[in-house]
């Protein structure tokens, strides 16, 4: 994350810039390139993480769209992902103009962001992102339940995976794995499920393509003391149906964060949970 906010800075001196510190850089900055033509920031700070991405960034493309042909200045570098949701809500390559340092610009025009961090996020997510013509074209398929497999991941790990996936099965929910599949079969998947169990993390971002009344149960470990999470918020301003679920943290986090302490699910309070009527 650090990295596409700071490019040219290394970590430690990144973080204390963050953290709003008076620090001398004991490095110079790179010369400042010129950027001739006029064009739009997509967003502004961290952008690595899908969640961030999504909210911060993506959620400006209807706006940018409605201000007509503009370059679009964003951070590098532009992971695959990321090229794959711009693609998707019909930005093109050659609209981009990545912004790898300091930069001079002719003339920049600024939008007002919609995500100022976990929390503090505007309605009009809802018609920039959900509403948009790229997500309501998205062929329609019958409702079905689904839960959110966590994938490749090095944080938060189901250690009972395959006794979940059993009883998930069971239940008739249809397992999913987002990073196994393209953006609109992401899209497509919550947008049209009546159900969705996932454990927290970025996938549960696609909740902002989900129907009013969509089930969504978020499995978080149970040394996760927040009170709330951010899927919470995208669920209420969505107008989902939300739950929580505890899991036992089996293996804690290596730097203490119990958020992501990978976690053993009961079989049983899933089928119970998942299992009752909304």
């Amino acid at each position: 994350m650090l990295a596409s906010t700071f490019p040219f800075l290394d970590g430690p001196t990144a973080r204390k810039i963050i953290k709003g510190m008076a620090y001398p850089l004991d490095q110079p900055l790179p010369e400042a390139e010129y950027q001739r033509h006029d064009g739009i920031l997509l967003g502004w700070g961290l952008a690595a993480n899908y969640f961030n991405w999504t909210l911060r960034y993506v959620s400006n493309i209807a706006s940018i769209q409605e201000l007509g042909e503009s370059t679009i200045f964003a951070p590098p570098p532009l992971a695959n992902f990321q090229w794959r949701s711009l693609e998707f809500f019909g930005v093109s390559p050659s609209q981009i103009a990545p912004l790898v340092g300091p930069t001079r610009i002719a003339r920049m025009r600024l939008l007002a962001p919609m995500a100022l961090g976990r929390y503090d996020l505007s309605p009009r997510l809802v018609e920039a992102l959900g509403n948009h013509p790229s997500v309501q074209g998205v062929w329609p398929r019958a409702p079905r339940a689904l839960y959110v497999e966590r994938g490749d991941v090095k944080m938060r790990r189901v250690v009972n995976e395959d006794a979940v996936l059993s009883i998930a099965a069971a239940m008739g929910l249809e397992v999913f794995d987002p990073g196994a599949h393209s953006m609109i079969e992401q899209v497509r998947a919550f947008r049209d499920a009546d159900l969705i169990v996932a454990v927290h993390g970025a996938a549960l971002t696609n909740l902002v393509y989900s129907r009013p009344g969509t089930r969504v149960i978020e499995i978080v470990p149970e040394g996760y003391d927040q009170g709330v999470t951010s899927y919470r918020s995208l669920s209420d301003m969505f107008d989902l149906a939300y739950s929580q679920m505890m899991a036992r943290e089996s293996v804690p986090d290596r730097k203490g964060n119990r958020c992501n302490s990978d976690i053993e699910i009961s079989t049983e309070t899933l089928r119970r949970i998942a299992g009752q009527q909304g």
